[in-house]
């Protein structure tokens, strides 16, 4: 073997990736994994060839000034490994880079192509009679509550299905927000506080809002379960969603064309967004499922709008609904249908 093969069998490696480029797996909040395989893989190619030629630019001064002649297959050998090690590590940091960069980046699009709902689902909270101005806790205020053994309280989890079944707050009273806002509100206690639990706050703050609405003393844990489980509060089973459902689908969010292509080959877009936004605008022969909206009475009417076994995308355009598509794609499995990920870039679909 000499340092002739060697190179060639190195830019013949690197030529594979150049060929036949893989996506690479990374994951940033909100547990997205964007398609830049094909930049990653290249990039991996290249830093190969750079180590390559910086080891061939060197060996022959090695080789000369050193014993490495009695011992050059066991430093050729090591020199392919540390190339590889090396640019395997590189890619990997450029990957978690690249990969936030895209989600920089979908932040900012997002935003701009945003609708902001009208005023049909919203609430007026300046226009109610307001208990407290004070709408969050935080979660050393709420366990000084819990520590505290006095009962003028309730913990109301205000989660999805499959959020609940996975862990929940022990003795936490469970209403979906949209049953709350279908009407369910009025099972609350009205002698008692109301701390209201969700994923992050932001659904948990929707809820307070609504409630405040009904003259219920409600109060948002301030960055909803996940918080609490890490402050190391009481918690019953699993709280990140991932550990139970690990597949990549779960993850992965499809590029336009990908969509586009999947689409014409019979696969269903359910548009998970809330419903003024669907109504406004949507991509032609998507299903909106709002399953955050749609109380639970309604659910299986809205699901059945999707065919027997279907393959479907979900699509979304903003962080929180791009967090009910994954949950709705896991909810579409349950009634037999094939979820292959999610799609979080509709605007771009008409172009």
């Amino acid at each position: 073997m000499n340092i002739k093969n060697i190179k060639l069998s190195i830019i013949l490696l690197a030529g594979y990736f150049f060929i036949f480029p893989q996506t690479a797996h990374a994951v940033i909040p909100p547990d997205f994994i964007f398609n830049i395989g094909s930049q990653v893989t290249q990039f991996f190619s290249i830093v190969v060839i750079f180590f390559t030629a910086i080891f061939g630019i060197f060996f022959n001064f090695f080789k000369t000034a050193s014993q490495l002649a009695k011992h050059r297959k066991i430093f050729l050998v090591s020199a392919i490994m540390f190339i590889i090690c090396s640019a395997l590590l590189i890619a990997y940091f450029y990957a978690m880079y690249k990969q936030k960069a895209e989600y920089q980046k979908w932040l900012v699009e997002s935003q701009k192509y945003s609708i902001q709902q009208n005023d049909n689902s919203s609430f007026d909270i300046a226009s109610t009679n307001q208990i407290n101005d004070k709408l969050q806790i935080t979660n050393q205020e709420f366990k000084n509550a819990i520590d505290s053994k006095i009962n003028n309280f309730i913990v109301l989890d205000a989660r999805e299905n499959i959020e609940y079944e996975n862990g929940y707050f022990p003795g936490s009273l469970r209403i979906r927000f949209a049953d709350l806002r279908d009407g369910q509100w009025d099972k609350l206690p009205k002698d008692k506080i109301v701390y209201v639990i969700c994923w992050s706050g932001i659904r948990g703050k929707e809820a307070v809002e609504f409630l405040r609405t009904k003259n219920v003393r409600a109060f948002y844990l301030e960055n909803g379960a996940s918080g609490w489980v890490e402050f190391g509060g009481a918690w019953i089973g699993g709280i990140k969603f991932l550990e139970r459902y690990t597949d990549k689908k779960y993850k992965i969010v499809f590029n336009t064309d990908e969509v586009r292509k999947m689409a014409k080959e019979g696969v269903i877009l359910v548009d998970t967004r809330e419903p003024d936004k669907f109504k406004k605008w949507h991509i032609s022969g998507s299903v909106n499922i709002p399953i955050m909206y749609t109380p639970t009475s309604n659910i299986e009417i809205v699901f059945g709008q999707v065919p027997i076994k279907s393959r479907v995308i979900t699509v979304c355009d903003g962080y929180v609904n791009c967090f009910d598509a994954k949950i709705t794609g896991v909810e579409l499995e349950k009634r037999g249908h094939q979820f292959l990920g999610r799609y979080n870039k509709p605007w771009e679909y008409g172009k």
